[in-house]
């Protein structure tokens, strides 16, 4: 049995930059350009970043 993949929190930016980023939660990039993609339709997406706790 495979192992369960970590939630991480990703924040995606988008080409048009009048559309905020958004934040989302996902295991990978792929599934949260997906999640984007579904919340925002139509919208190119420019980056995904992994958000990182600055210490």
């Amino acid at each position: 049995m495979a192992e369960p993949r970590p939630i991480l929190p990703f924040r995606v930016h988008f080409v048009d930059e009048t559309l905020p980023p958004i934040d989302v939660d996902a295991c990978d990039a792929d599934e949260a350009r997906a999640i984007a993609a579904r919340r925002v339709p139509g919208a190119l997406i420019s980056k995904t970043k992994i958000v990182r706790e600055k210490i």
